[in-house]
């Protein structure tokens, strides 16, 4: 019974939080928006140098030796070391953040995502992001940037067109009986499968219905995220800012793209600690990249 009354709690604060959101822009139309390849050196030149530490990492081998696919781990300390990749963000994601969420709309994480795609032993899929879902938290955006070599070509996102604008019943979407989505509801919808090459981006809004591929390949699935909402103060789930890391260069480059929130930034030692809300922390499982072999302490 609590659970129910929290669930019933969680769904009103959505459906109400909502309600303040514009909604507006060329994401309303589907939910998934390729943005613009991005051509400045820096910020490929640190994706090329970071996705070469991660596929040529014996440390990130032992780690996933025994794992399934799809099997994942996260960075938050990624700025800190490849500030450039904050370059990532400009007028084309402001736009979309802005005319979507409304100003309230900022950062709320940026995380490296590596998933165990690279010719794995156990081949059982072990994510259930790979099968059709919405992520419980109602209108937020997603920023993804596949730093593989063949961007995502090997592992697509897959998107149901309009599907953002979808009032859900509840926002609750456990795996049961194989599916977290019931199959009628997701046949409403026009399946997208979201390709770019190395350099391009993608955004999308993960009140839709949508789903991970994690197909075996040559390398390990590996994309940079951020994350959007205008729920600084909702309180729960998976949503709100959380603790990610920046140093100087990456801190003042997203401070001057009018999306971070930089009240909630503090020093720590040489950089600077974005510090999430405490359900947050609490709900995150973060590892620093000190782990892939190349990142020595800052």
């Amino acid at each position: 019974m609590i659970s129910k009354v929290k669930q019933y709690i969680k769904d009103s604060r959505i459906r109400t939080l909502r309600k303040s959101f514009p909604l507006q822009g060329d994401l309303s139309v589907s939910g998934c928006v390729k943005l613009a390849d991005v051509e400045s050196n820096e910020p490929l030149n640190a994706c090329k140098a970071l996705n070469a530490r991660i596929q040529e990492s014996k440390n990130l081998s032992e780690h996933f030796s025994s794992s399934g696919v799809g099997t994942a781990i996260h960075f938050n300390d990624v700025l800190q070391y490849y500030p450039e990749l904050a370059m990532m963000i400009d007028e084309n994601v402001r736009k979309s953040v802005k005319e979507y969420l409304g100003n309230a709309g900022k950062i709320d994480a940026v995380y490296l995502g590596l998933f165990n795609t690279r010719d794995p032993e156990n081949t059982e899929v072990t994510n259930n992001s790979g099968i059709f879902h919405h992520d419980s938290v109602g209108n937020r955006i997603k920023l993804f940037i596949p730093i593989n070599t063949n961007g995502n070509l090997d592992y697509p996102t897959v998107y149901m067109k309009g599907s953002n604008l979808q009032k859900w019943k509840t926002h609750a979407n456990p795996l049961k009986h194989g599916v977290r989505i019931p199959t009628d509801i997701i046949n409403k919808w026009e399946e997208m499968s979201v390709v770019v090459p190395f350099g391009g981006r993608y955004i999308f809004d993960t009140n839709g219905a949508h789903r991970g591929e994690y197909r075996v390949s040559n390398e390990y699935r590996a994309i940079l995220q951020f994350e959007f909402s205008a729920a600084e103060n909702l309180g729960f789930g998976l949503i709100g800012p959380n603790d990610f890391y920046m140093n100087s260069k990456s801190f003042d480059f997203l401070n001057n793209s009018g999306l971070l929130r930089d009240h909630i930034c503090q020093q720590e030692k040489k950089n600077i600690l974005h510090k999430g809300m405490l359900h947050r922390s609490k709900d995150a499982s973060f590892t620093s990249l000190k782990m892939i072999e190349g990142h020595n302490d800052i």
